[in-house]
């Protein structure tokens, strides 16, 4: 302790002796002003590369990021094919051809087809048809009957469902269960029937009466 008192008395004996010009106390305060702008520029500058480094570090981990994004595990299997485009199921084509008579109807047709050996009075067959993948193979036979501004159609179809029937009525077609329904106001008749492995049906203006008859017919 004895030491610091004799330093102090020392130090303000030295202190006391000195005179602070004008100049030198200008000096001093431009002196502390220039360190002050070093001390505030060596700041910014502090902060400048410390953003500066934040930006590099965040590119770079991002950089890392993304290469390890595109990379993909070791024990995944990478492929450069095209993936494979499943097509739609593929629907055969049907073409139709006009046959002259049902004798020749009946041997095109791959099923067993009936005909009716009742017609309406005054009702004419105006064309008949097949259709299938080939002329020797027609699945389908359609039948147009026609009677001055009147008309049905026959259609016999095989390997077919019977369509939605909810609001038919059952009906008797000589033994064969059958789904029959009249037209609004009474302008025509549906039936439909199945019969060894075949659908049949009937529709066009005709009475309820003469579609069951036609159909109890088929021979």
């Amino acid at each position: 302790m004895t030491g610091l008192k004799d330093f102090k008395q020392i130090a303000d004996e030295a202190m006391a002796d000195l005179t602070v010009t004008g100049s030198l106390r200008q000096k001093t305060l431009s002196n502390c002003v220039k360190k002050k702008r070093i001390v505030k520029a060596g700041r910014m500058l502090a902060c400048a590369a410390v953003f500066a480094l934040l930006l590099i570090t965040a590119d770079v981990s991002g950089l890392f990021k993304a290469k390890n994004e595109e990379k993909p595990p070791d024990n995944v299997m990478i492929t450069t094919e095209a993936p494979e485009i499943l097509a739609e199921p593929y629907m055969e084509q049907q073409t139709d051809w006009q046959v002259q008579s049902t004798d020749e109807a009946r041997e095109l047709f791959e099923g067993d087809l009936e005909l009716p050996e009742f017609i309406p009075p005054g009702f004419e067959p105006e064309s008949m048809f097949v259709s299938g993948r080939t002329e020797e193979e027609a699945t389908k036979a359609i039948f147009l009957y026609t009677k001055d501004d009147r008309e049905f159609i026959l259609t016999a179809e095989t390997a077919q469902a019977l369509p939605e029937l909810s609001e038919f009525e059952k009906a008797d077609l000589n033994g064969i269960l059958g789904y029959i329904k009249s037209l609004p106001e009474e302008t025509g008749t549906d039936l439909y029937w199945i019969k060894n492995g075949v659908l049949y049906s009937i529709s066009g203006s005709i009475t309820r009466d003469d579609a069951v008859k036609i159909a109890s017919s088929m021979r």
